[in-house]
This record gives C-alpha cells, structure tokens and sequence, in this order.
C-alpha cells in the first residue's frame, strides 16, 4: 500500500470510503475541488448526457443529478464516487451574461455535491446555445471512480473484455485499463470537395477518429465514451437563424454504430457557434480502452503530424493516476492570449499540487467566447497556449487538445481551460 503525502491523507479523511480510488484537492470559496486524481485501480465510468424535465434551470438540474444518482446505484456506487462534471448551460445568444443561469445551476449542485465531510468533484461550467432536448435548460456529462470492492459482476462487451455498457448513458472501464483520447475532430471534405451536411460531416468526422484509434491498435468497437459539440448552419446575410441539425447528427450516431453491431458508447452532445463560419458543422472526441493490458505503464505515448502544435490522440497508460482539473477562468487580464495565459498560469500551481507537470498533460480542452474577430481571438489563444506546450525550449509537450468556440463562459471571462495529466502522486 502506498503511503500518501500529508496533503494526501488529509483529503483522504475529508473524502468518504466511497472515494478511496479518488484524492480531491478542495478549492477554497468554490462550490467545487481543484483536481481529483483516481487511482488505476478504479472502475472508471463514463456517461453520457444527462438533462431532465423542469420549469426551471435548477429544477432540471435537481432532477437530472438524481437520475444520474438512481443510475449509479444500479452500478454500486453513488454521487460520492463522481470525481467530474462538466455543465452546459442554456444562454440566450443575443445576452451571453450567463449570470443567472450559473447562481441556478450551482444551487442544484451544491444540493447534491459537497455536503458534510464530502469533498465536491471537479467541474467545468461553460454556456451553450442548444441541447438535444428540446426544452433542456441545462445537461451534463459525468466522470465517475468506483472501488472495486463495490462493483457488481458485470458482463463485459464482447468485442472488449474490458469494457461493460451499463446502460445508453454509462459506460464503465475495467481496472488497469489502457486508455486511447483523441483530440476534438473535424470532418474533411469529400470527392466533391464540399463538407457536406451534418450526417456527412459526422460520419466523415468518426471515420478520422477511427484511424486515430487504429494508429494504437484499437477500433471503434473499444469506444467508451465520444462528446459530440454540433455547431449551427451560418446563415446568409440577411436571413434567419437555421437551427441545429441533431437529428442528422442522431442518424450519422445510429447508423455508425449499427454497421458495427455493437451499442453506442456513452454521448455527450451539445449545440455551440463553433466553426460554423468555415462551414464546419460538428466536432467530435473520442475515448477508447484497450482490449488488452497492453501499453505504457505509468505514462503516455502522444502521435500526430509532427508539424502541428498538438496531438492527433494520446494512450494512457495501464498504470496511470489521472487527474482532472476544473476548467479555470482569469477575468483579471483582457483578451483571449491575457485570459488564456492567466488560466493556464493558475493550472500550473494546481498541477504542482497534484504532482502533475506540464509534460504530464494528456488532454487540454479550451472553450472561447469569440466576441468579433474569429481569426484574431483564436489565434491570439493559440499564442497564449504556445507559452505553455509546444515550445522547443520551455515544454515541447503536445498533449490532444480541443478547442471550442462557445455561447459563453462565467463571469466576465473569454475563454475557459480544463486539463486532464498524470500524477507523479501514484507512481
């Protein structure tokens, strides 16, 4: 048994039995903890998106967190055992102020998270311009760590012993699993040279994420858990909003996966501006395991084109604490490089914390507000990023990263920032 840093043992005594596979660093004056790193030895669990009926924002929220709850009890665990949430939030896009609509959504978590000597998972909050459902006013996705002395005997997938689908919305990881990420995904034009519609787009998109996997020895049948960010037609001058296309989104999701005989994993999926104005209708992540032990132990193996500042996708090794680390904002500093650089600044002493460095990030996720020059706001973000990963000198690191214009992020921010690394902490 591995002795913990002080530090350590006093998060383990904050946090319940439930949450021995997890350490959560608390975050003071927040409704959620700065980082939680799970153990390989945890059943990791995936799910999908959740969203409820209500009058309210709050009420949703409410009802959602306790179907997510009812859901995990089926599986052996609980709302004690989730160690990440990430909240879409329904905004108006003629007044992205999403003031109100955070106060709501955080009176819903706080009744269900952080009570008592419970530490709260980590969360990202970010506004969005459309959900699945038709009257959704808020849904989330979860990332949950459960012991296995409290799994239940499952029946794995047959195309991966090491996977078991739970339920449309749960997929769920066995212990010591390798783990395949990709980076957010876009499609490429066809023979005709077009995009194509939102069911082209899609099925273009997942069937680049699939050579990402193959590259690793993995297929789509190892998918865990796929986020699905759909952006909106852009509408000619002059004319009226078009509105989001899921149901050709939910065709190209169907038809993927009846092809491979095999049931969707756990989805997430969102509406936002994104790169609509290049005609780019959907972005797509997935995650993958390994069908076998296979794989680095306690690290990460990164691959993609060498000339691009990122990864096309990351494995995980079998052996690996991750840890996730709630999205930060800076609204001390102006601009999208300010903010940007604020943010990962303010990670990189939560990361010291968590035994993490900035060679141990596997995934970066980043959410922009653009406000009124695309080209120059986004581009003035990857400037930011820059200073951080990719530099020769500094951390030529090049972790999966999706970066993804947004409706709006909290408070007075342009740009939100979650990371997920391995900790030196496990090791």
């Amino acid at each position: 048994m591995r002795i913990p840093a002080l530090w350590t043992l006093a998060c383990t005594l904050l946090t319940p039995l439930s949450a021995q596979v997890a350490e959560i660093v608390p975050l003071s004056g927040a409704p959620y903890s700065a980082s939680a790193t799970v153990a390989p030895e945890a059943v990791k669990i995936f799910t999908g998106t959740y969203t409820a009926s209500g009058r309210t924002l709050e009420a949703q929220a409410d009802a959602a967190f306790a179907a997510l709850a009812a859901d995990l009890k089926k599986a052996g665990g609980s709302l004690a055992d989730v160690v990440n949430i990430r909240g879409y939030l329904l905004v108006d896009p003629a007044d992205s102020q999403m003031e109100g609509a955070m106060n709501a959504w955080n009176g819903a978590f706080n009744q269900h998270f952080g009570q008592g000597d419970r530490l709260p998972p980590t969360r990202t909050t970010i506004g969005v311009t459309k959900l699945p459902e038709a009257q959704a006013k808020v849904a989330f996705d979860a990332v949950v760590a459960l012991p296995t002395d409290k799994w239940p005997q499952q029946s794995p997938r047959l195309s991966n012993g090491r996977v078991v689908d739970l339920s449309p919305r749960l997929t769920a990881v066995q212990p010591f699993s390798a783990l395949v990420l990709t980076s957010g995904m876009l499609a490429s034009p066809g023979k005709d040279g077009q995009l194509g519609d939102m069911q082209a787009q899609s099925l273009s998109t997942m069937d680049k994420l699939a050579e990402a996997l193959a590259h690793w020895g993995a297929s789509p049948r190892d998918v865990v858990f796929a986020r699905a960010m759909l952006s909106p037609p852009l509408p000619a001058e002059g004319a009226p909003a078009q509105p989001v296309d899921f149901e050709g989104f939910a065709a190209a999701w169907k038809e993927y996966w009846a092809a491979r005989r095999m049931p969707a994993p756990a989805l997430s999926e969102f509406a936002a501006p994104g790169f609509n104005a290049n005609g780019m209708l959907v972005e797509i992540e997935f995650y993958a395991a390994l069908p076998t032990a296979a794989g680095p132990g306690a690290t990460a193996q990164r691959e993609g084109d060498e000339a691009s500042f990122l990864s096309r996708s990351t494995l995980v090794g079998r052996e690996a604490a991750l840890t996730w680390f709630s999205g930060v904002v800076d609204t001390s500093r102006q601009g999208h490089h300010g903010q940007g650089a604020g943010a990962l600044l303010t990670l990189t002493d939560r990361m010291t914390v968590a035994g993490v460095t900035t060679s141990d990030i596997v995934q970066l996720r980043a959410y922009l507000d653009i406000e009124e020059d695309f080209g120059s706001e986004f581009g003035a973000w990857n400037q930011a990023y820059g200073r951080f990963f990719n530099h020769p000198k500094l951390n030529p690191t090049k972790p999966i990263r999706t970066a993804f214009p947004v409706e709006a992020t909290p408070g007075a921010s342009v740009i939100e920032i979650e990371l997920i690394g391995i900790s030196s902490k496990w090791k």
